[in-house]
């Protein structure tokens, strides 16, 4: 469970990562890459075993794993 939560936070920060580095000429490419780590992340969320003493996590919304908040802009 702690190596599948270190796994879903690592994605999260090459997320944050690209988004950061996005221009107008990446954008595309950029959303494309923060997709496909929001799908892995979410396919990882859903493998996360029952840990005694760990609360349940909130209800999916829309496929993507609780807590995770991509944000892009528009340039």
């Amino acid at each position: 469970a702690s190596a599948l939560d270190a796994q879903s936070r690592r994605l999260a920060d090459e997320g944050t990562a690209i988004a950061d580095a996005a221009s107008p000429e990446t954008l595309q490419i950029s959303r494309m890459r923060i997709a496909a780590r929001q799908w892995l992340a979410a396919r990882l969320a859903r493998q996360t075993p029952e840990v005694p003493g760990r609360t349940a996590p909130a209800v999916e919304t829309e496929g993507w794993p609780p807590g995770l908040v991509v944000e892009a802009a528009e340039f």
